[in-house]
């Protein structure tokens, strides 16, 4: 039952460990980034399934189904979390805008055999597209194809769009 835990946490059997070893490890696991407070939840649950399916043999002469038991622990770890631990907040990133005169240029590359294909996309701060530039060029080595379409990118801009800020 214990393997079934996302926390991949178990004791080790035959130890010589007390049961206030075992709580001393998992408060530990603060240390490590796991909300102990969910795993002590989770192992209260676990130890409390096992005493269940225990006395449901002792007493009942009831056969235990493991399957059961996990099934049973992930449903009543996920009722009791929902009511004590709050829902994950949402942290919202900041909203940024480009500055209004920003031309992003996108440059790609498809190499094919002999040639490549190499297009340039320019957008402005709202994402429309203000001009796109292809061609095919006889040249297929795809290590420097890269900084090709970039350069391509560039010329295509200088030539077709350059304007002076003069602001």
């Amino acid at each position: 039952m214990w393997r079934s835990s996302t926390w991949g946490v178990m004791p080790v059997m035959n130890s010589g460990a007390r049961v206030w070893d075992w709580v001393k490890f998992l408060w530990s696991m603060e240390s490590r980034g796991v909300v102990v407070k969910e795993l002590f939840l989770y192992a209260s649950i676990v130890v409390d399934t096992i005493w269940k399916t225990r006395n449901d043999k002792v007493h009942n002469n009831s056969s235990c189904n493991i399957k059961h038991c996990i099934d049973y622990i992930s449903m009543c770890y996920a009722d009791y979390g929902s009511c004590l631990f709050p829902a994950p907040m949402t942290v919202e990133s900041p909203i940024w805008s480009p500055p209004r005169k920003l031309v992003k240029i996108n440059c790609n590359v498809k190499v094919v055999c002999d040639s490549m294909c190499v297009v340039a996309l320019a957008r402005d701060y709202k994402e429309s597209v203000l001009w796109i530039a292809t061609n095919v060029l006889n040249f297929s080595n795809s290590v420097i194809s890269r900084g090709l379409s970039v350069s391509y990118g560039i010329s295509s801009l200088l030539e077709a769009f350059l304007y002076v800020d003069r602001e």
